[in-house]
Parts: structure tokens; sequence; C-alpha cells
């Protein structure tokens, strides 16, 4: 194996070894070597002055088709040192998106301060990185697409780790994050799908938007107590992942955090958590046990659609509102606990909660939603407290199963279709003030006593 020496004279130091074909020609090499477009500022010498050194010897270079490799094996690998020299401050983009073959050590000298942004980025065939305990940030994308880094060991002078600082690094198996760091930025470890545990560092205050989504091989999670903030899609699409112990220092869970992480099996969110975002839990399949945080105001948006496996959910008393498709799809829930604090049902919250056989809802609500318990076709008996002022359209169409149904409200607002498909329906309770418009709101429930106008009869209250 053949050594060549290429002195490329950078604004920062480091070492790098990249294995060539043997019969490259000192052209080829150069037209190799130009592909790596360095800025013309971090250059103090042309690529066309590059020595080419095979065995401590200097190569003929005045010939351009002289093979880098003349007088060893045609199967011997001829590798190529890249050595940006020190001493500097920072290592630069100057090797981002290298297309010279098999870039596969990279050793950053003593003396930097940081990896700056982009600086390895798009290395796909870069194996082994060193970084030395004078580095305390690496900067955005540094190591982006980086997709054969193998081991990586992170020094513990390290305090940050930039936006998408190792994204995409598909190959990287397992990860000790100092205790230094004491920020994690956007996406930095986004797509990382091979990694299967990620040491948190105890100093971290807040996990950034995405900065472990798409982390496909993780299988357990620990956040230290230090964080209180778990940002938008931080864990979304963490597909193996069964175990998360959420420490209650936290206090908000962010949007997407840990949307679609279809093997997580049990979520215990500690009363520190008083916010959770739109989608946070949605489509966790294998959900099947749910606790929520005492200080919880607001189940949001779609926050636990999908959840499919959960079979029991107990709505904390701090809840005053259960958002638009909170939990629709959880298919597998058989029993809902609302508290007396409830305001607010909104659109399709329950909607497709296919095996809820019973529900109470307390005199403190005055709306139900658009399609709020639609698709509920295993609820044989409801009833309406007077509380009510809004049952929005189709709030409990297609729950073919329903039997009795009592509206206490005189007052409420009925929307088009609110009953309609519950063709099971043959006990029917609401106020006299109502039965001129139940024509319009119990549509296709064909075993209910008509008036000649197509209104329904039943026992007025």
């Amino acid at each position: 194996m053949a050594a060549v020496a290429i002195p490329i004279h950078l604004m920062s130091g480091a070492t790098s070894v990249v294995e060539i074909l043997p019969d490259t020609t000192v052209k080829k090499l150069k037209q190799l070597l130009k592909a790596f477009h360095p800025s013309q500022d971090e250059l103090t010498q042309e690529l066309s002055t590059v020595q080419l050194i095979l065995d401590g010897q200097k190569l003929d270079e005045h010939d351009d088709e002289t093979a880098v490799s003349a007088g060893i094996s045609p199967l011997a690998d001829v590798q190529v040192l890249f050595t940006i020299k020190p001493p500097v401050k920072c290592v630069g983009h100057s090797l981002s998106d290298c297309s010279v073959r098999d870039l596969q050590d990279v050793c950053i000298p003593d003396q930097e301060d940081f990896v700056g942004d982009n600086a390895f980025r798009g290395c796909s065939y870069l194996l082994r990185v060193s970084i030395p305990n004078s580095v305390n940030q690496i900067r955005c994308c540094a190591f982006g697409d980086c997709s054969s880094l193998t081991t990586l060991s992170l020094p513990a002078s390290l305090t940050q780790i930039g936006n998408g600082a190792f994204q995409r690094c598909s190959s990287l198996k397992s990860l000790v994050i100092p205790d230094s760091v004491t920020h994690i930025g956007r996406s930095a470890f986004e797509g990382c799908t091979s990694c299967t545990s990620f040491g948190m560092p105890s100093s971290l205050t807040c996990i950034e938007t995405g900065a472990f989504r798409l982390c496909s091989s993780l299988t357990s999670l620990v956040i230290p107590h230090s964080v209180t903030w778990i940002r938008d899609s931080a864990f979304a699409h963490c597909g193996s992942l069964r175990s998360l112990t959420i420490p209650n220092s936290v206090t908000k869970i962010g949007e997407d955090a840990f949307v679609h992480c279809i093997s997580l099996s049990s979520v215990c969110i500690p009363n520190s958590v008083t916010i959770i975002g739109a989608c946070a839990f949605e489509g966790c399949t294998s959900m099947h046990s749910l606790t929520l945080s005492d200080s919880l105001r607001e189940i949001g948006y779609r926050t636990f659609a999908g959840c499919c496996s959960l079979t029991h959910l107990i709505v904390p008393d701090s809840v005053s509102q259960i958002g638009m498709g909170a939990f629709s799809g959880c298919f597998s829930l058989t029993s809902v606990i609302i508290p007396d604090s409830l305001l607010g049902i909104a659109t399709s919250a329950f909607q497709g909660c296919k095996s809820l056989a019973s529900l109470t809802i307390p005199n403190s609500v005055f709306h139900l939603g658009n399609a709020a318990f639609a698709d509920c076709s295993s609820l044989t008996s409801l009833t309406i407290p007077n509380s009510v002022t809004e049952i929005g359209f189709q709030a409990f169409a297609n729950c073919m199963s329903l039997r009795s149904l009592s509206i206490l409200s005189s007052a409420a607002r009925i929307g088009d279709h609110a009953f309609k498909g519950c063709n099971a329906l043959t006990d029917v309770q609401f106020p006299e003030s109502l039965q001129s418009q139940t024509k319009r709101f119990f549509e296709g429930c064909g075993h209910l006593p008509r008036t000649p106008s197509g209104s329904v009869l039943a026992r007025c209250e």
C-alpha cells in the first residue's frame, strides 16, 4: 500500500485518508481533488502545485499521465493523505460533499475550538472521526450525510452540537453525549437509523425540534432531569422506541414530539407537564397504557389519535377542553372517565372509538363538536346533560348500537344528522321544545315512531 501526501493548506487543521484506484493518473487525481470545491479564501496555494509522494519519494508530476501508483502492484490500494495544517481555530467546510473515493478517517488537531458548518458534510465513505478535547462546538451539518460513519467519540470539552450536525449518519450505532453538552440543535441526529441508544447529558435543558427524528432503531430513552422542554418532532417516527421515561422537570411537550413511535407501549406524563402539543403521540399504535398529568389544561389537536391499543382513559380534573380529533381512531378504547371540570369536546374528539361501550358526559360540558363521538359503534346508552347548549353536526352519527338516548337540555342547538344512522335507537327522551326539529337529526333511525310530518315521537321531558 502506497501513501501519497497532498499538502492542501487551508484555514484549519485535520488529517483524512482517501483511497483511490491504483491506475489513477496525476491528471485524474487533480480533477478528483478539485471536486472538494474548497473556498478560494481558504487556499494559500493552488491545487496545481500539489506534490505526490510515493513511499517517501516524490513522483514525477511533470507528466500528467503518470499513474500515482507507478512502480507498485496494479492490485495495490493507493492511500491519499490529506493534511490540513494548523495552527487555526476551526475546521471549516473545506471537505464538504467530497467525491474522492473512500475518505475514511479524519483526525482533527488539538488546536481546534470548533468544527465549522458543513465541514465534512456528504463525505459518504467516512468511517471514523477523532475529535480532540479542545473542540467545544460542532456546528451546523458538520458531519451531515456521512452515511458510513460508524465510530464517534465526543470530547468532554463539547458544549454545543449544532443543527443537523450528524443528520443522516445512518451507520452510527450508539453514542454517548458528554455531560458538558448543554445544547443539541434542530435535527442534530435526525435519520441516524442504526443508532440504538443515546446517552443523554445531565446538563441538557431543551431537546430541540427534530433532534432525534427518524432514529428508527432507538429502543429506549431516559430524558434527563435537567430537561424542561421537548420540542416539536424531537423523537418523531422512532419506530423501535419501546421504553420512555419523562422526568418531572418537563413542562412542555411539543407538536409531533413522539408521533408514530409505533412500538411505545406505555406513557406516563408527569404532573409537571402543562402543555402537550398537537399530534404529540399520534399513531403510537402499541400504546396500551396512558397516564396524564394532573396539571394538563387541554388535550390538543389529534394528540393521541390512532393510539389503537389504548383501552382505558382517565382525563384529569385539570383539563377543560378535549381538542379536535384528540382520541379519534382509538378503536380499542372501552372506557373514558371525563372530569366535572371539562367544558368542551371538540370536533371528532372520539370519532371511531368503536369499542367505547359507555359514556358519562358531566354537567359541566356545554359544547359537543361535529362528529365528536361519530362511529362509536359499541355505545349503547347516552345521557346528554342540561349544561349542553350545542350538539354538533353528526355528533353521534353511526353509533349503531345506541338504543337509549336522553337529551335533558331544552336550550340545546342540535346540528343536522346529529344521530344519523343510529338505527338501533328505540327509546329517546328530549324536551318537547325540540320535537319539531327531530326530523333533521334522527335521519336513518328506522325504529323510532314518527308523526306524519316525520318528526320523532318520543317521551318528552
